[in-house]
């Protein structure tokens, strides 16, 4: 298994508010979310109307407006046709295809 991680910061939960998000946003998340599975969406409870928030600062936070981090991950698992292409045909696209048929939801996904 090939797994990748990330480290983003967490909105503080003190000063974070739900706003509503620019037109042009919600066309981004709805190219991103073309691609994913519809099994992934159902799994985490993705749907419209979309939520997003933005925090300020306040004392909790010393006005940064996060509070730690949290790691998100994608994961890939070694099947004998991808041991099939990283042997004989190691290329980007090939990779990408079976990550695809494996219905890997990737970071850029989520």
């Amino acid at each position: 298994m090939a797994i990748a991680q990330r480290l983003v910061r967490r909105l503080c939960n003190e000063c974070k508010k739900e706003v509503k998000p620019p037109e042009k946003v919600i066309e981004m998340i709805e190219k991103e979310l073309a691609n994913v599975p519809q099994e992934s969406l159902k799994a985490y409870k993705i749907q419209k109307p979309f939520k997003l928030y933005q925090s300020s600062g306040c004392r909790f936070c010393n006005n940064k407006g996060t509070k730690g981090r949290i790691a998100i991950y994608e994961m890939l698992y070694m099947t004998k046709e991808l041991e099939r292409i990283v042997i004989e045909e190691p290329t980007e696209t090939n990779i990408i295809k079976e990550a695809e048929r494996q219905k890997m939801v990737s970071m850029t996904d989520f």
